[in-house]
C-alpha cells in the first residue's frame, strides 16, 4: 500500500480498525466512522428484516435509551438482529443485552443443526463462558486488545487453568469460540480481535462479578 502511494503517486483510501499498524504511519490521514445515530440504526435494520420484526425491534429501541446508545455499529446491530429470535424477552438495557448475547451465540448452532457447525469441546455452556470471560480479563488486565496466536493460547491456557481445566481443551475451545461465537474472529495471517471492544469489556468485568 505504501509502495503504491510513494513509487506511483497514488492516493489510497484503507479501512482499518482503530490503531491497527497502517493507522500510525507517517502521511497517513486517519479519519473516524461516526457512531450511528438512530436513523442509521432504523436503516440497517430495515435492510435485514421484515416488517413486523422492524417493528418490534425499533419498538425496544426507542424505548430503551440505554440499550440505543450501545449500539454505535452495524456489527452490534447485526448480532441484536441475530440473536432475538433466540431471546424470550429483549434486553431492555446493555448489561441484559452483552449476559445473552455469549450463550445465545454459542447455544443456536444446538437449534439450527441443518447448517450449523460442530462444537468440538467438551465444556459446557457455563463453564465456556467463564473461561472466556476469564480469558477477557486477564488480556485486558494485560492491556492486550488483539493477539497473534501464541498469545491467544496463552491467555486461553490461563483461562481454562484457572477454572480448573485441562490446558489440552484449549485449541477445541478457542475453536468454538472463534467459529462457533464469533466473538473472537481472526483479522488477517497471524491476528486475533474481540468482534468489538465492547464484548471484551462486558465478560471482563463479568468475570469478576462471579468470583
Amino acid at each position: 500500500i505504501k509502495e503504491l502511494n510513494i513509487r506511483f503517486n497514488c492516493p489510497v483510501i484503507v479501512t482499518s480498525r482503530p490503531e491497527t499498524e497502517i493507522c500510525r504511519e507517517s502521511s497517513i490521514n486517519n479519519l473516524l466512522v461516526k457512531d450511528l445515530d438512530e436513523e442509521s440504526q432504523f436503516g440497517i435494520l430495515k435492510v435485514l428484516s421484515e416488517d413486523d420484526e422492524f417493528k418490534e425491534l425499533s419498538s425496544v429501541i426507542i424505548s430503551n435509551p440505554q440499550l440505543k446508545e450501545t449500539l454505535k455499529t452495524p456489527i452490534l446491530i447485526n448480532l441484536l438482529y441475530v440473536c432475538y429470535p433466540y431471546w424470550d424477552e429483549l434486553p431492555s438495557d446493555i448489561v441484559e443485552f452483552y449476559s445473552k448475547l455469549f450463550i445465545t451465540l454459542y447455544l443456536k448452532h444446538d437449534r439450527m443443526k441443518s447448517w450449523a457447525r460442530e462444537r468440538k469441546s467438551t465444556l459446557d455452556t457455563d463453564d465456556s463462558l467463564w473461561c472466556f470471560s476469564a480469558l477477557c480479563l486477564f488480556s485486558i488486565r494485560d492491556e492486550i486488545f488483539e493477539f497473534n496466536t501464541v498469545s491467544l493460547l496463552h491467555y486461553a491456557n490461563k483461562a481454562l487453568k484457572a477454572a480448573g481445566f485441562d490446558k489440552k481443551q484449549c485449541d477445541v475451545f478457542l475453536d468454538d469460540i472463534i467459529n462457533i461465537t464469533c466473538l473472537i474472529q481472526q483479522d488477517g495471517l497471524d491476528r486475533y480481535v474481540f468482534l468489538h471492544k465492547s464484548v471484551q469489556e462486558y465478560h471482563a468485568a463479568y468475570t469478576i462479578s462471579t468470583l
